[in-house]
């Protein structure tokens, strides 16, 4: 459900540049007897839209059962323990297998399981911890990173298939892991270092009436 509807227009000289939404010059109209018609009027032209907060009420103003946030909250951690357990029992697997070990492709199979699963145990660990502003930009950061972590070992990993199945006599050694691992781990430090300088905020979600 939708609630406080509210008319704006963005402002591209708002926030020192940025841009922001701003209710300046605009009235909401909302009828009394279809609460889900909405007039906007402005004395100006610009981008519009109607903002709204988007709610977890019913369609009777009642926050859902408590059952049915339970039952939500239990099926997301099983879903996510569950990955993890897959994970962690893929990395064993190719860990403890001397045939599997020696594989070129298991060594980058191993580092994009490891950057899923921290990603996995940030996200059930953290992911409730919004109280505490600081913590809740570290866990939003280190997602972020360890996200793209992980699309740094896909795109790898979609390297190293080219190299053995289209050149086919390409030979991989431990100097190229190495650097390709160097090249994984620390390239996705440079976009989060870079958007946490430009403004740490974008970590967490700010309350939309705080916007305008």
């Amino acid at each position: 459900n939708v609630t406080n509807p509210r008319c704006a227009f963005w402002n591209f000289t708002g926030a020192d540049g940025i841009g922001n939404w701003s209710i300046d010059g605009c009235t909401t109209v909302v009828d009394p007897n279809d609460l889900s018609s909405v007039t906007c009027y402005c004395d100006h032209l610009a981008k519009f839209a109607l903002l709204v907060d988007i709610s977890t009420r019913t369609g009777n103003g009642t926050s859902p059962p408590f059952g049915v946030r339970v039952g939500l909250e239990v099926i997301t951690y099983v879903g996510v323990c569950v990955s993890l357990v897959g994970l962690i029992l893929t990395i064993l697997t190719l860990l403890v297998f001397k045939k599997l070990r020696k594989k070129d492709s298991s060594k980058f199979h191993i580092q994009l399981c490891l950057s899923l699963c921290f990603v996995l145990i940030i996200f059930i660990t953290g992911v409730s911890r919004t109280s505490v502003r600081p913590l809740c930009i570290s866990i939003g950061a280190l997602i972020h990173y360890f996200t793209l972590v992980f699309w740094m070992w896909m795109g790898a990993e979609a390297v190293l298939m080219f190299q053995k199945i289209v050149i086919v006599f390409t030979n991989i050694t431990w100097r190229y892991i190495l650097i390709v691992s160097i090249v994984c781990w620390s390239v996705p430090l440079i976009p989060v270092a870079v958007l946490s300088g430009i403004d740490y905020n974008y970590y967490i979600t700010l309350n939309m009436n705080s916007e305008l």
